[in-house]
């Protein structure tokens, strides 16, 4: 069985901007399922819920931007003194990913919302909030 070619800086670069792409273009497309299906039940949203999913969701921002100063931070020292350091590699792509699924898990938060019979007014912040951290979180070279 044949093995992989060896990761360096350069494929990896390039897998996690395709992952982090794709995961930004999911956004777009909740946007798309979310506007025709519309609230499934008349009553109006609790607020409280609202509020629970957002303060919930700042824990996760908050979290996401530390395990990404952690394990990117130190991937990035690694790779700037040996460049295409397999270990390292690892940990860059694993604090890219985490945080990339952690900006998702807040805009599915407003996905929720919506369909939970929110309206557009409350699960937009959601929604903004994870795009924008997703753009922040965008994949560099070290």
């Amino acid at each position: 069985m044949p093995q992989p070619p060896p990761a360096t800086t350069q494929t990896t670069l390039r897998l996690m901007r395709i992952v982090h792409g794709a995961l930004i273009m999911s956004i777009f497309l909740y946007v798309l399922v979310c506007w025709p299906v519309g609230a499934s039940h008349p009553e109006p949203m609790d607020k409280s819920f609202v509020m629970a999913l957002g303060v919930l969701s700042l824990g996760i921002i908050a979290a996401g931007f530390y395990l990404r100063s952690k394990w990117i931070g130190a991937a990035y020292e690694s790779l700037r003194a040996k460049p295409d350091d397999p270990a390292s590699l690892a940990l860059w792509r694993k604090g890219g990913i985490v945080s990339a699924c952690f900006g998702e898990s807040v805009v599915l938060y407003g996905v929720v919302i919506y369909l939970m019979s929110g309206n557009a007014k409350q699960a937009a912040p959601f929604f903004v909030a994870g795009l924008l951290v997703m753009l922040m979180w965008w994949p560099k070279q070290p």
